[in-house]
C-alpha cells in the first residue's frame, strides 16, 4: 500500500509540473491542443455516424426485404396466389399482408409532414402489398432474383422491390466512408502527435538546466523523464475532454433541432450519442498516444545528458 500511495504522489507531482509547464507556455501548448481537439472530434464524428447509420441498416435488414406490390384491382383468386407463392417458397420465412388502410396509416407514422399526400381530397392511393423477411438473410441475390421475378410475373402485380440489394449497396458506401473518417483522423492523429511531441521538446528546452542539475544529484532516469510524459498526456487528455464535450454539445444541438426528422428519416427510434465506452475508451486512447509522444520527445536528449 505503501508504494502504491508514493507512486500516486509522485504521479501528482509530475501532473502539477506538467501543468505549470503548460500554463507557461500555453501559446505553444494550444496549437497542440487544438490540434488534438480537432483529430478526436473528426474521429468521434465518424464513430456516431456510423454507429447510426448502423442501427439503420440493422434496422432496415430486419423489415421485409421482399415488397411485392398489387394493383388496385387485383382479383382475390390472383392475391392467394401470389400469397401462395411467397409462402411455399423455401427462402421466404415469414409473409405479411399490408392493406391500403394499413399501408395510409405506416406512411402517415413515419412521414407526418406529408401526410397529406395520402389522406384528404385529392390523395394518393397506397396499393395492397406484401412483405416478405427471407429465411436467411445471407441467402444468395440470384435465388431471391429469380423468386422476384416470377412474382412480377403473376397476375395482379404491379411491383416487386427487392430491398436487400439497395442495403447492401448503402452497407459498401458506409464501409467506404468510414475508411475515409478514419483515414482522415489518423491523419488529424498522427499531426497532433507531432505537435504534442514539438511542445514537450520545447518544455525540455526551457527546463534543460533543470535536467542536467538533477542528472547530477543522481535523479533517477523515469523521475527526469516524468514530468515531460505527463505533459505530453496532459495535452492530449484535456484535448480529448474537450473535443468530446464540443461533440456532445453539437450533438445535442442538432438532435433537439433536427432529431425526430432524422429518426424518422433513417427508421429508428431516436438518434443516440456515443456510448460511455466508446467515449471513454477514446479520452484514454488520446492519452496514451499523448503520453507516448511525451516520451519520445526527450527520450534521445535526456539520454545523452545521462
Amino acid at each position: 500500500m505503501s508504494r502504491v500511495v508514493a507512486a500516486l504522489r509522485v504521479t501528482a507531482q509530475h501532473l502539477r509540473e506538467a501543468a505549470v509547464s503548460l500554463v507557461r507556455g500555453w501559446r505553444t501548448s494550444a496549437l497542440a491542443v487544438a490540434t488534438i481537439v480537432a483529430a478526436v472530434f473528426v474521429l468521434g464524428a465518424v464513430l456516431l455516424a456510423s454507429a447510426t447509420l448502423q442501427r439503420a441498416l440493422g434496422q432496415w435488414g430486419r423489415a421485409a426485404e421482399l415488397s411485392v406490390y398489387l394493383r388496385g384491382d387485383v382479383a382475390d383468386a390472383d392475391r392467394r396466389a401470389v400469397e401462395r407463392t411467397l409462402r411455399d417458397s423455401p427462402l421466404v420465412g415469414e409473409v405479411t399482408y399490408v392493406d391500403p388502410q394499413q399501408a395510409v396509416s405506416r406512411f402517415t407514422r413515419q412521414f407526418p409532414d406529408l401526410a397529406s399526400l395520402v389522406s384528404g381530397p385529392g390523395a394518393i392511393a397506397l396499393p395492397a402489398s406484401f412483405e416478405a423477411r427471407l429465411r436467411d438473410p445471407r441467402a444468395g441475390q440470384a435465388p431471391v432474383t429469380d423468386l422476384a421475378s416470377g412474382l412480377a410475373r403473376l397476375r395482379g402485380v404491379a411491383d416487386v422491390r427487392f430491398d436487400r440489394e439497395v442495403i447492401d449497396r448503402l452497407s459498401r458506401v458506409m464501409r467506404v466512408t468510414r475508411l475515409v473518417g478514419y483515414a482522415l483522423a489518423a491523419v488529424l492523429a498522427l499531426a497532433a502527435a507531432l505537435a504534442v511531441l514539438s511542445v514537450v521538446r520545447l518544455s525540455y528546452v526551457a527546463r534543460r538546466d533543470e535536467v542536467e542539475i538533477l542528472t547530477l544529484v543522481g535523479a533517477p532516469f523515469g523521475a527526469i523523464r516524468g514530468p515531460f510524459i505527463a505533459e505530453g498526456w496532459l495535452q492530449a487528455t484535456v484535448g480529448a475532454l474537450v473535443a468530446v464535450f464540443a461533440l456532445a454539445g453539437a450533438f445535442a444541438a442538432a438532435r433537439a433541432r433536427y432529431g425526430a426528422e432524422v429518426a424518422a428519416a433513417i427508421g429508428v427510434e431516436r438518434v443516440q450519442f456515443l456510448s460511455p465506452t466508446t467515449w471513454v475508451a477514446i479520452v484514454v486512447a488520446a492519452g496514451v498516444l499523448g503520453a507516448l509522444a511525451g516520451a519520445a520527445a526527450v527520450q534521445r536528449s535526456i539520454a545523452d545528458v545521462t
